[in-house]
C-alpha cells in the first residue's frame, strides 16, 4: 500500500493470506504467556470464501491456541471480482437469487460476503455454535445505512456478541493529473491504480455512522468502533455515541504504537476532569441527543443570526465570497450581515478560519 496525507491505500494478494496461519499460531501460542492475564487476545478468522465448515473448523482453532474471543473478518481481503467457476464465495452464495446478485454476476462482480445477509446469518450462527469463546463480527463497510443495522440484527440473532465498524471501504487513488493519469501506486512500484481499502481520518464519520446507528437500532449488540479515530478525543467521541471498545488501527498507522499509550493518558485524565468514574459512564450518553430531523423542531428562523466578531476576524473574504449571500464585505474590508436575511444556518461559522463568526440570539 502507500499513503498520502488524507488515507492510506492497501491491496493485496487474496490467496496468499491464507498461507499465514501457521505463523499466526506460533505467535499467538507465545504472546498468550507473555500478555497479562486481563489483556485478551482477539484473534480474527478469515477464510477466502463462504466455506462455512471451513470457517467453523477455523474458530476451533484459534480457540484451542488460547484466543479469549473471535472477530469474524466477513469483509476482507477486499475482492470485486469473482468469478463462478473459481471462486468459492461465488459457488455458496448461487443459491441468493435476488436482483442485485443476478446483476452483480452479469457484471463478472462480487460483493464480500459481510453484505451478503442470506450467507452471514449461516456462517455467524455455525461459528458460534462451534466454540464456548464469544464471536463478534466485522461486517462491509460497503453495506451503507440502514443495510448495516439490518446485518448488526442478523449476526446478533445468529449469536454475534458484538459487531466491529468499520472496516477500510473500498475506493481508488487519484491519477497523477500532471502525468497523463497514471498510478500514484508507483511509488511502491506497484503497475495499476486497484480498487483499494482506504484506512486514515477521512473513515472517521463513516464509522461514527454506523456506530450511532447500530447503538439505536441494535441496542442489545455491543460495538467495537474502529476506523479514522487518528486523535485521543475521538476515543470519547465514539465511546459516548454507543461503543463499548474502540480499535486504533487509523490512529497506530498514523502515529505508531505510542498512539495507543497517548489515549490511554487522555481517557484518564479526560475522566478525572469531566468528573466520570469508570467508561460505563461515557458509553452512549450522547444518543440521547441523536434524533432525527421532523416536524417538532423550531428552527428558530427570524430568532437568531450571525454576529462579527472583528477581532477575531482577519479579513480573508471567505464567508463573503461563499455560497451564502447574506455576508457582505464592507467598506473597512469587515463582513457585514443583513440580519434580515441571515437564518441562522451556521455556514460561515463553519468556513471561517479565524472563528470570528458565531450563531446569536436576535
Amino acid at each position: 500500500g502507500f499513503a498520502n496525507r488524507e488515507s492510506l491505500f492497501t491491496t493485496g494478494d487474496i490467496a496468499a493470506t491464507q498461507f499465514y496461519l501457521d505463523k499466526t499460531l506460533e505467535v499467538m501460542s507465545i504472546i498468550k504467556k507473555k500478555l497479562p492475564k486481563d489483556v485478551p487476545i482477539i484473534a480474527q478468522p478469515h477464510v477466502a470464501g463462504a466455506d462455512i465448515k471451513a470457517w467453523a473448523n477455523l474458530c476451533k482453532v484459534f480457540e484451542e491456541v488460547g484466543a479469549d474471543g473471535l472477530e469474524l473478518n466477513v469483509a476482507c481481503p477486499i475482492s470485486l471480482v469473482g468469478h463462478e467457476e473459481t471462486d468459492p464465495a461465488v459457488k455458496l452464495i448461487e443459491e441468493v437469487d435476488t436482483l442485485e446478485m443476478r446483476t452483480l454476476r452479469k457484471l463478472g462482480l462480487t460483493p464480500s460476503i459481510g453484505e451478503i445477509p442470506e450467507v452471514l446469518a449461516p456462517l455467524t450462527k455455525a461459528c458460534a455454535d462451534a466454540v464456548k469463546i464469544p464471536v463478534g463480527v466485522k461486517p462491509s463497510a460497503e453495506a451503507g445505512f440502514p443495510k448495516c443495522v439490518a446485518l448488526a440484527k442478523i449476526v446478533a440473532d445468529a449469536g454475534s456478541k458484538w459487531v466491529t465498524n468499520i472496516t477500510a471501504p473500498i475506493s481508488v487513488a487519484p491519477p497523477k493529473i500532471y502525468e497523463k493519469g497514471k498510478t500514484p501506486w508507483d511509488v511502491v512500484h506497484f503497475p495499476i491504480n486497484p480498487f483499494a481499502g482506504v484506512s486514515g481520518p477521512n473513515d472517521r464519520y463513516h464509522c461514527y455512522k454506523d456506530t450511532v446507528t447500530i447503538a439505536l437500532f441494535v441496542p442489545e449488540i455491543d460495538i467495537c468502533a474502529v476506523g479514522g479515530l487518528v486523535n485521543p478525543e475521538h476515543c470519547v467521541e465514539v465511546l459516548m455515541m454507543g461503543a463499548k471498545t474502540v480499535g486504533l488501527s487509523s490512529g497506530f498507522f498514523w502515529k505508531g504504537r505510542k498512539f495507543i499509550t497517548d489515549c490511554v493518558k487522555f481517557l484518564n485524565r479526560f475522566m478525572d476532569e469531566q468528573g466520570y468514574k469508570k467508561i460505563e459512564d461515557l458509553v452512549g450518553i450522547g444518543l440521547k441527543h441523536v434524533k432525527p430531523v421532523d416536524d417538532s423542531i423550531d428552527w428558530k428562523v427570524g430568532k437568531i443570526t450571525a454576529k462579527v466578531d472583528k477581532e477575531k476576524c482577519i479579513r480573508c473574504d471567505v464567508c463573503s465570497d461563499g455560497f451564502c449571500p447574506v455576508p457582505v464585505k464592507g467598506g473597512d474590508g469587515f463582513p457585514v450581515i443583513n440580519q434580515t436575511n441571515c437564518q441562522g444556518c451556521g455556514y460561515c461559522v463553519a468556513i471561517c478560519p479565524s472563528g470570528a463568526l458565531s450563531i446569536v440570539s436576535v
